[in-house]
């Protein structure tokens, strides 16, 4: 440092100053410069390498899945384990069937309900118009 304030002060260079400007610092050196095309070939290698990790990786886990399935089976077989005592309940396709119906649109009912000459019934407010014997009905008694 203090030679280079000499030199910015004195406008003259030295012998030691042309040294040091000729010479780079020693881990200059291995510093290269990389051109962009070495840059994206460097990613895409990196890129095709981390693909086939995780391909690998994937086949692995496959196998070790499938060694515990096997394992679990054998065991179930061996000690007689059912799917109650594992906690799980059968479900009938049944009822699958109308718990997914029952899950869709709920009419709500509220209001007046209306019953009609044969028995029929119609609760104000739920969708769809009303029915020919209500509109009957209201129209007479207006």
């Amino acid at each position: 440092m203090k030679l280079l304030r000499f030199i910015f002060a004195t406008g003259k260079t030295t012998q030691s100053a042309k040294l040091i400007f000729s010479n780079p610092h020693p881990k200059a050196q291995f510093v290269s410069k990389i051109s962009l095309q070495e840059i994206n070939a460097q990613i895409q290698q990196l890129e095709t390498q981390r693909a086939q990790l995780q391909s690998e990786a994937y086949k692995q886990r496959k196998e070790a899945m499938t060694s515990v399935v096997q394992e679990l089976i054998e065991k179930i077989a061996t000690y007689g384990i059912t799917a109650k005592d594992l906690g799980f309940r059968p479900v009938k396709a049944d009822t699958a069937k109308q718990a997914r119906k029952s899950a869709g649109a709920k009419i709500k009912r509220s209001g007046k309900t209306y019953t009609g000459p044969e028995g029929q019934t119609w609760t104000e407010g739920t969708r769809g118009r009303k029915p020919a014997w209500l509109k009957e009905q209201l129209s007479e008694t207006a």
